[in-house]
């Protein structure tokens, strides 16, 4: 989290010089693919997201874009959180459709973006169900766990993703941004939140 914060200051002010020798750009599609830390908010795990789209401006002057993109989300094995069992799991791959809207119409020029869109989430959750012990069953009877017990789910749940970056392009072609995302199928403001790191090219 602190690495990317260092990474959106410095970008503030080295976007600028780079885009003054930088060209308008006429490209409209981008490939852009990013990363960084995330958390799992239901259950305070942290982990890492990636995710790779596909951006594609309505227009050359356009302050909008579509993005279609899937991501992807682990929780970390060794949690520092700690009521995280060692047999606590959570992954998830997420499609998402993005629409996009930027406060500059030059791609060169540092500014921010809004995107929003529909999701479906798919994925695996494994969480600890019951501890090592006996308890008493409804009929009457009891059930003696000599090992932690975990419930596994599927994840299959349509959702919705919020996201807010600061961008630019750079000499023409290099994509740069750092922006943090909400992904929620669930729990508002989001499932999985984000702090990452983006770069892309921007095809001829």
């Amino acid at each position: 989290m602190h690495k990317t914060l260092l990474f959106l200051l410095l970008f503030t002010f080295t976007a600028p010089v780079w885009a003054q020798t930088s060209p308008s750009s006429a490209a409209r599609n981008t490939v852009v693919a990013g990363g960084g830390w995330a958390q799992q908010t239901n259950y305070g795990w942290p982990g890492t997201a990636i995710f790779l789209g596909l951006e594609h401006r309505l227009s050359t002057r356009s302050l909008f874009s579509v993005q279609p993109r899937l991501s992807g989300f682990r929780a970390d094995t060794r949690s520092r959180e700690p009521d995280k069992q060692p047999g606590e799991q959570y992954a998830t791959a997420v499609a998402e459709a993005l629409l996009a809207v930027r406060t500059s119409r030059r791609p060169e020029r540092l500014a921010l973006r809004l995107e929003a869109g529909p999701a479906l989430f798919m994925g695996r959750e494994t969480t600890l169900y019951r501890y090592p012990g006996t308890y008493l069953n409804s009929n009457g009877t009891t059930t003696t766990l000599l090992t932690s017990e975990y419930r596994r789910e599927t994840i299959r749940k349509p959702g919705f993703s919020l996201g807010l970056s600061a961008d630019a392009t750079l000499r023409n072609r290099l994509y740069l941004g750092v922006g943090i995302e909400s992904r929620t199928y669930s729990y508002f403001p989001g499932d999985i939140l984000t702090a990452s790191v983006r770069i892309g090219y921007a095809l001829p």
